[in-house]
């Protein structure tokens, strides 16, 4: 009997292939799942289209890469950065914390997608803690994940 690689949430075990959609290689079935229901949704978008830089971090996350820019058809101007997250760990926080410390301008515009319980996800230590960022004022808009894989037809 053969072994199946094991999966750790939402993200494609190695040697798995990578789930497609129009020619596009995603990291995990949830990303896929968004792009389908942006599709459906009729958004435009691009994956993993722009890195954002942390310049003067020395230690840890020096990086962080949105998972969609997207927009509704003929508003380019009017763009979302979307973040799919399975769950939050705690470089999953630093690099949003980051992004919104670097660049507010790009922060104001971030969706999070998650199958985490939404009302439970606000009560979370190191949720709260991101939200609470004195540095700046941030407050991502946060969708449903289940919501969006059956926009898009499920996984």
């Amino acid at each position: 009997m053969t072994k199946r690689p094991r999966s750790f949430g939402h993200i494609t075990p190695k040697g798995t292939p990578r789930p497609s959609f129009n020619g596009v290689k995603f990291r995990s079935k949830s990303e896929c799942a968004v792009a389908k229901a942006l599709e459906t949704l009729e958004w435009e978008w691009e994956y993993e289209p722009q890195e954002f830089e942390f310049v003067n971090i020395r230690r840890g996350n020096r990086f962080y890469r949105p998972d969609f820019k997207a927009w509704r058809k003929g508003a380019p101007e009017h763009y979302r950065w979307i973040e799919v997250k399975g769950y939050f760990d705690a470089p999953s926080l630093t690099k949003l914390r980051r992004f919104a410390r670097y660049y507010p301008h790009e922060a104001c515009r971030l969706t999070l997608i998650t199958d985490s319980k939404i009302d439970a996800l606000f009560t979370e230590p190191c949720f709260r803690s991101l939200l609470d960022n004195k540095d700046v004022e941030y407050c991502p808009e946060i969708w449903s994940l289940k919501r969006m894989e059956k926009l898009g037809g499920g996984v």
